[in-house]
């Protein structure tokens, strides 16, 4: 990699992500693959390295952001590297389900870096239009397998698993429609934030018992 790259997020750790992380999801797998270092966002007015390149990840929730109105994070990460980027998190509009002071604070964040990175092509028009002076790209998505290679050896089962978990974030009631018209049974992984199991119940009732989930 010819730049130097740093991700900034509110996780904890400092350093590179190494190809054998166990938890290699998108985020992971593209520092890994960058050889890019990863810093606290509340770190920063104690780095002295320089960067080429800085990624900023905000985090979703209103109560972290809380966290970050006393902090100029724009300011603090062009003192480290010399370009700033707002990488996306979640749906396009999610600050809009924050205060309003939390959204002044996020579209002011779009409006003074240096380029958006979008999690999709389908993204990019929506940034376009709310940020018109801002360059903005996607960036693509990324996964390594090599932590589980072994499941190319499980025999294939004629069952479809949706990609999201009965919330508006990843559309998964969409999902769940969409998968029956596969014709085959439904299993969806069991996540914190999912439906309760009565509500699942529910679901597997409804639909005449194709539809299962799984710890």
């Amino acid at each position: 990699m010819d730049k130097s790259i740093v991700f900034i997020s509110q996780m904890g750790f400092v350093g590179k992500v190494p190809r054998t992380h166990t938890n290699m999801r998108v985020e992971f797998a593209q520092m890994c693959t960058l050889q890019a270092d990863h810093l606290n966002i509340f770190s920063l007015n104690n780095i002295n390295t320089r960067y080429d390149i800085a990624v900023l990840l905000i985090p979703k929730t209103g109560s972290d952001r809380d966290k970050l109105e006393s902090l100029d994070i724009i300011q603090a990460a062009r003192r480290i590297a010399d370009k700033v980027l707002f990488m996306q998190e979640g749906p396009s509009w999610i600050f809009q389900d924050m205060t309003v002071e939390q959204q002044v604070w996020h579209y002011n964040l779009l409006s003074n870096v240096d380029g958006i990175l979008t999690e999709n092509q389908t993204d990019i028009k929506y940034f376009k239009g709310i940020n018109p002076n801002v360059p903005i790209s996607d960036i693509t998505s990324l996964m390594i397998t090599d932590l589980v290679e072994d499941a190319l050896k499980v025999k294939k089962e004629d069952k479809v698993i949706i990609g999201g978990n009965f919330t508006r974030w990843y559309g998964g009631f969409d999902s769940f429609v969409t998968a029956r018209h596969f014709e085959v049974p439904i299993w969806a992984p069991w996540v914190e934030d999912s439906l309760t199991k009565s509500s699942w119940l529910i679901i597997f009732l409804i639909w005449n018992g194709k539809t299962g989930f799984t710890n």
